[in-house]
């Protein structure tokens, strides 16, 4: 019941806090950030006129070394190195048909065995997973008007559901997806995207529902190993100049012949972007609670800060940093305390150095001072 009480308390706060915000800060004027994670499948032309009328690419690399300072189970360091590419074709650029546009995008990982250095739930890295070669995306979307649209076919539904773009410089796992999802469920992400399709309908207020197979390791099951649906709601709130962006969303997994993976639950978040004279702000939070008791990760509650630029003379760097808490079933809470620094170097090329402090790892490890240095680029 504890977990009940204190997920219950967040979404109540996710309201309050954000809709308080406004109404503090009369001097503040606001705007909602665009930015996208940088595992978002967009891939920019290269050039004005590229060689096929509608076909755009992409493609990026990150390069990060993670290491454990002090404490945690091995005082060791490991090394990523994660690639992408891919291809967009609009119907409608190419002379074709309106509101049509395929989606095909290739991930490689090739990547050291992180967990070993702390043990943590929340892994420290968004980007660490066991090395492989996937799709990442081969889709097709049809947008049938402004208001409405379907896609169809290998995706990762995070690009979609459970999105938070005000913390998507932070790098620890939990910052992206809601950690009673992905620790509990093999919920078609980053590295496995899975096969599925999705809707969404609105413009301010939208609705988002989808259905993904429930076992995207292995692509040849579609559905035949259960399923994953989900539902979202997003609405954006504006006041004093000021845009506050909500959402709220529900899932259910299902795995026949693994009944301890038939789970659902329930999430939500806020976010809220204000400017104090040249500098952007943002606040962010997010709560997810686990309805099966038995599950590892029972609720969880996060949240965070960015500011763009900390220093004037680095106008493009961002700042953030983040809190983010999980319970564990049979065991202390796992808490980790996040802050990270991206250095802008070219258009193309940035650094980042990040510090994490993880409190209770799995919820019996000892605590763990956590580094990460990664160098990401882009290529387009």
């Amino acid at each position: 019941m504890a977990s009940r009480r204190i997920s219950a308390l967040t979404y109540v706060s996710l309201i309050l806090v954000f809709w308080i915000t406004p109404l503090a800060t009369t001097t503040i004027y606001g705007a909602t950030s665009t930015t996208p994670p940088r595992y978002f499948p967009v891939y920019p032309r290269p050039i004005d006129q590229p060689f096929m009328p509608g076909l755009d690419w992409g493609a990026r690399l990150d390069i990060e070394n993670i290491f454990n300072a002090h404490g945690g189970l091995v005082r060791n360091a490991v090394t990523d190195v994660i690639g992408n590419i891919g291809l967009t074709y609009n119907t409608e650029e190419a002379g074709l048909w309106q509101g049509g546009l395929f989606t095909a995008g290739i991930t490689g990982v090739a990547s050291g065995y992180e967990p070993k250095l702390a043990g943590e739930l929340q892994t420290v890295s968004d980007l660490w997973a066991l090395s492989t070669v996937r799709f990442s995306e081969l889709s097709y979307k049809q947008q049938f008007n402004p208001l409405f649209l379907v896609r169809a076919g290998i995706m990762d539904f995070n690009y979609y559901f459970d999105l938070t773009v005000v913390g998507a410089e932070l790098m620890n796992s939990s910052f992206g997806l809601t950690p009673t999802l992905y620790v509990d469920a093999l919920v078609p992400t980053y590295p496995y995207s899975g096969w599925g399709a999705m809707s969404e309908i609105g413009s301010i207020l939208k609705g988002r529902v989808g259905i993904f197979q429930g076992n995207p390791k292995e692509l040849n099951t579609v559905f035949s190993q259960g399923y994953f649906a989900i539902g979202e709601l997003e609405d954006t709130l504006t006041l004093n100049k000021q845009s506050l962006l909500l959402k709220a969303g529900a899932w259910r997994y299902r795995r026949p012949s693994l009944s301890w993976y038939n789970t659902y639950g329930f999430y939500g978040m806020a976010e809220d972007t204000w400017y104090m004279g040249k500098r952007q702000c943002s606040l962010f939070l997010q709560a997810g609670d686990n309805l099966q008791d038995a599950n590892v990760v029972p609720y969880y509650v996060g949240g965070g800060v960015r500011v763009k630029p900390l220093f004037n003379r680095r106008p493009d760097d961002v700042f953030s940093l983040g809190v983010a808490s999980v319970g564990v079933q049979s065991a202390r809470q796992e808490t980790a305390y996040e802050v990270t620094y991206v250095i802008r170097l070219t258009k193309q090329v940035s650094l980042q150095p990040d510090l994490q402090y993880v409190v209770n790892p799995g919820g019996t490890n000892p605590n763990a001072l956590m580094g990460i240095v990664r160098v990401h680029a882009d290529f387009s």
